[in-house]
């Protein structure tokens, strides 16, 4: 019986969907690790542990010859797919990026004339709006940030996320609106992971967006697979690490997989939920001291109840 990997979809830089991943990872104990990203960035995994390497910051992904042609890849800390690689690295693991390279999107770029736009990515039907509506919520990320992102339960969400992905994909018929990219992306990664499969690894573990997790479980679409990838041609990358800035990772930055505040999603992961709003309050009056302006304990202790009050209310 052939191994069956197991899919792990989250939300690019989501700390809750990163805490999630870890402890499914520590459950599950891998084998190997595939993770959503560029291939040229699997060379510079060797660079991890390097300490002047930290976080935020991103994959530069280039063709030496017409240097226009760039994509970055911004981590931060709190991002599932760099605490994958922390993982993959403390357990000596292999580890590697199954994406497609981007320099097809240069290409495609070059074809619709339009200037490169690193962090753009194509328009299209979020199935997660959809259940936000019917949750009661205005957006896609209102729902997934309070059901995924912002809680503290313990458990595995990522076979509940991958039925309901696949059923929220299946009713907005988003697979027959699929931009030609992304099913070219997809159908690379549903080869990368068999290539791995072949190898002989028995407990394969696969991050991806949630939105490609259905996509990438069904491994019986090989022959479309390549029909679709037929006649693919390469040009030549190179790819490094460069500093990267949390204004940058910002969705009002431009960056289409950007977060509102990146400040806070750091908070999220890195302290309990009943710890939050004390230490967001406290941080933000040791700013506005720094900048000569008053910010007494006690408005910090008036704001917080403010807080809790308006919450209250809301819900």
């Amino acid at each position: 019986m052939k191994p069956q990997p197991h899919i792990f979809g989250i939300r690019h830089h989501g700390p809750g969907s990163s805490r999630r991943l870890v402890m499914a990872l520590q459950a599950l104990q891998p084998d190997y690790l595939l993770i959503e990203g560029p291939p040229e960035g699997t060379d510079l995994l060797k660079w991890i542990d390097h300490p002047g390497l930290t976080p935020p910051v991103a994959m530069l992904v280039y063709e030496p010859k017409s240097l226009e042609h760039a994509s970055y890849f911004p981590f931060a800390h709190f991002s599932p797919e760099w605490q994958a690689i922390q993982y993959a690295q403390e357990h000596h693991l292999p580890v590697g990026f199954m994406d497609l390279s981007p320099n097809w999107y240069w290409k495609d770029q070059q074809a619709a004339h339009s200037p490169p736009s690193p962090t753009a990515t194509h328009k299209r039907i979020d199935p997660l709006t959809e259940i936000a509506h019917k949750a009661g919520y205005d957006d896609g990320e209102s729902w997934w940030e309070e059901v995924v992102e912002t809680k503290s339960e313990e458990g595995d969400m990522f076979q509940d996320l991958l039925q309901l992905m696949g059923e929220a994909r299946r009713q907005t018929d988003i697979d027959n609106q699929i931009d030609s990219r992304t099913l070219r992306r997809e159908a690379w990664m549903r080869q990368e992971i068999r290539r791995v499969t072949k190898s002989g690894f028995q407990r394969i573990a696969v991050v991806c967006g949630a939105f490609h997790a259905p996509a990438l479980s069904d491994l019986s679409t090989q022959k479309e697979d390549k029909l679709l990838l037929k006649g693919m041609k390469k040009r030549k990358t190179r790819a490094t690490w460069i500093p990267w800035t949390y204004e940058r990772l910002s969705f009002h930055s431009g960056y289409a997989a950007g977060v509102i505040s990146p400040q806070w999603y750091s908070l999220i992961f890195e302290s309990l939920a009943e710890d939050r709003i004390i230490r967001w309050m406290s941080h933000a009056a040791s700013l506005l001291r720094a900048e000569g302006l008053n910010a007494s304990p006690a408005q910090v202790v008036e704001s917080v109840r403010l807080t809790y009050a308006l919450s209250t209310l809301r819900a």
